[in-house]
């Protein structure tokens, strides 16, 4: 990458004071840029005849659906007791986009509801059941719900964490 020494590489709207610093790294297939907030990167290249070109990008993190197991936001069927006592644990993982990427799960709260309407609250910190949650998870019943709330996990590359969408999971 040729950047000239009074070109520093950031962006911003012009009319902000200062400019939001990037990170710019050059990889086998091209260059890689890391903003420190959302919002739109515009990149000015200057090609060897002389001529600019610009190219105007949305900066933003990319969102993760957190699962348990192969069930997540969009499970509308029953889970099935045994299947749903297996599982190690939730994870969130980007989808859609071409890249296959885990997020790091930094923590959640697991809420049971028995069939006469007890409520249980754990919260758990990583992705895998601890203890406790274990512990919840092991009761589980036919006719039990269970919630999967305040869901918080980071990306790579990733500043800052996420907020993953509420699970709900009905046992039989």
């Amino acid at each position: 990458m040729v950047c000239k020494p009074d070109v520093r590489p950031s962006y911003g709207d012009e009319k902000e004071p200062e400019a939001i610093p990037l990170e710019i790294s050059q990889t086998n297939y091209g260059f890689r840029l890391r903003s420190a907030e959302s919002g739109f990167v515009e990149i000015t290249v200057t090609l060897e005849d002389g001529t600019r070109e610009q190219y105007q990008f949305n900066t933003k993190p990319l969102p993760a659906v957190p699962r348990v197991g192969n069930y997540g936001p969009k499970t509308t069927e029953w889970v099935r007791t045994i299947v749903f006592k297996s599982q190690q644990g939730l994870y969130a993982q980007i989808e859609g986009f071409d890249i296959c990427a885990v997020c790091k799960t930094i923590s959640y709260e697991i809420i049971r509801i028995s069939t006469s309407n007890d409520a249980e609250i754990v919260t758990n910190e990583g992705g895998k059941y601890e203890p406790e949650a274990r512990a919840l998870i092991d009761q589980a019943q036919p006719g039990n719900r269970y919630i999967f709330t305040k869901i918080r996990y980071r990306c790579p590359g990733a500043l800052v964490d996420q907020v993953g969408e509420t699970l709900s999971f009905e046992l039989k």
